[in-house]
């Protein structure tokens, strides 16, 4: 079962496998298992620029007057997204030793999505379920409003 209120658009898969360099350098979460695939390729880490579809996300759930409760909602969206994504990867690369890694990767985030939710409702108080509505919506708008591009989120 997901949060999300919208799916990855279905061109996202074609743009994250034609780039799939820039997806792998993206995908830090993972950091051991990404900087292996990165050092097979002959490639480095990118310098952070930062993640928009993060960043506007946290900045509409601070909005809310409770800041840990919304923060923790807000990782859980995240991971939420990195999760349906990882597992579109999953399907769609054609090397099977990279299906098999984004296959793990996605069902780590899955975890993490249950966690942030599970210490919202631990510690938030008041709805903490029509919170995660309301800021699963904002994110479905957040992500129909960026470009397609060959990164994780």
């Amino acid at each position: 079962m997901t949060i999300l209120r919208s799916a990855t658009d279905p061109r996202w898969v074609a743009v994250a496998v034609a780039g799939f360099d820039r997806t792998l350098q993206d995908e830090l979460q993972h950091f051991l298992a990404v900087l292996a695939e990165l050092a097979r390729r002959g490639l480095v880490l990118p310098p952070d620029e930062g993640d928009p579809y993060a960043q506007a996300l946290v900045r509409a759930a601070r909005g809310g007057g409770r800041p840990l409760t919304d923060d923790l909602l807000a990782f859980a969206l995240i991971e939420a997204r990195s999760c349906e994504r990882l597992r579109l990867l999953a399907v769609a690369l054609p090397d099977p030793r990279l299906r098999e890694l984004y296959g793990r990767l996605a069902q780590a985030e899955a975890g993490h999505e249950r966690l942030f939710v599970e210490l919202a409702r631990a510690h938030g108080g008041g709805d903490v379920d029509g919170r995660l509505a309301a800021l699963a919506e904002e994110e479905a708008r957040i992500v129909a409003g960026l470009p397609l591009a060959p990164r994780i989120h």
